[in-house]
């Protein structure tokens, strides 16, 4: 037998501390039905088991509705589940169904993003950023995907696109120096490369870099 050590109250779950250490967090619904208390002693097997019976199909139908929405990647769906005050236990077995009923791909869901992005005029910095740090995916695969799908030609001609747009906007700016420095800046912003961002630019500009 374990006891409750500390209950915390969060915005939407509690948090369980017991005196072994172990944490658990529950959905305020869990906590009610189970009217846990400070101090009180549990069966840490039994509370898991009912840990687990009780989060693991919310914690499915909640992930499966993120993906009827939109593509998401693992990272994604584990801190949802995470701030939704599922155990990690329970994360770990919706993960693992997910993948292996293929409905989860960090590789694919970065080829995607990849696309998506690329679509959109971004550099690849930018988009191998929106990868690691919003969308959660792991540095090996993000890299992996990036050089896979790489290409200096495409990237080069997106810049130049983008470099057209930028030269139209600051038409106004009457200092070559001030056009070329705003030209240069919004491009690496995008996520061009300097090397890249430079070379767009000559393409459009008769001025020596």
């Amino acid at each position: 037998m374990v006891q409750i050590e500390n209950i915390e109250k969060l915005r939407f779950k509690f948090c369980i501390t017991l005196d072994n250490g172990q944490k658990y967090y529950l959905t305020k619904s869990q906590f009610y039905e189970r009217g846990l208390k400070a101090g009180q002693e549990i069966d840490p097997e039994e509370f898991d088991h009912w840990v687990l019976l009780n989060q693991y199909r919310s914690a499915l139908d909640k992930a499966v509705v993120m993906l009827a929405r939109r593509p998401c990647s693992k990272g994604e769906i584990e801190i949802k589940l995470f701030h939704s005050g599922y155990s990690s236990q329970t994360i770990e077995m919706v993960l693992y169904k997910l993948e292996k009923e293929s409905l989860i791909n960090d590789e694919d869901f970065a080829k995607q993003w990849i696309q998506y992005r690329r679509s959109q005029k971004l550099g690849e910095k930018k988009i191998a950023a929106e990868l690691k740090y919003k969308k959660n995916v792991s540095p090996e695969i993000v890299d992996q995907v990036m050089l896979e799908t790489a290409n200096d030609e495409t990237e080069l001609e997106q810049a130049s696109e983008l470099a057209l747009k930028l030269n139209d906007r600051y038409k106004k700016e009457n200092d070559p120096l001030k056009k070329k420095q705003k030209i240069m800046r919004a491009l690496v912003q995008k996520g061009y490369s300097w090397d890249i961002a430079k070379e767009a630019f000559m393409k459009i500009s008769d001025s020596e870099v």
